[in-house]
């Protein structure tokens, strides 16, 4: 079944890890994750020319666009985010996370960086980078019923 990029969702956990308190985050635009792979050389004269790779460890970003709105709570949390280097727990999420069957990536993330765009014909807006760190172990979730 196809999913329109207008139903999926993205939340910060306001609550604990053990206890997530999820709130919706509405000044975000357009929502880009990034899952990767490092890898290592493991090429040998026996793969008959060909380079062979040993995947290691896995790689994870988001990038997201978002309306510049210094009242908006959210906005404002990836900001402090951004400046303080705290961590957020984020649910990027295909549906409603108290929807059964929604399915996303549950992670605790940085702000690596946060570009403002002040075009001289519209509105001012955020774009963020936001990589994966240490806390809540990255995971896709399955929302059950």
């Amino acid at each position: 079944m196809e999913i329109r990029g207008l139903d999926c969702k993205a939340y910060r956990n306001t609550g604990t890890s053990e206890t997530p308190t999820w709130d919706l985050i509405e000044c975000i635009e357009d929502l880009s994750i990034g899952l990767d792979h490092s890898s290592e050389d493991v090429s040998t004269r026996g793969g008959g020319g060909w380079k062979q790779e040993r995947l290691t460890l896995k790689e994870g970003s988001v990038d997201v666009g978002l309306l510049y709105d210094t009242e908006d709570d959210d906005f404002q949390e990836l900001l402090d985010a951004y400046f303080d280097e705290s961590k957020i727990e984020v649910a990027l999420m295909d549906g409603p996370i108290a929807t059964a069957g929604s399915q996303g990536l549950r992670a605790t993330v940085q702000v690596k960086s946060m570009p403002l765009e002040q075009p001289l014909a519209g509105v001012v807006k955020a774009a963020a980078t936001l990589v994966i760190t240490r806390g809540t172990p990255p995971a896709w979730m399955t929302v059950s019923s």
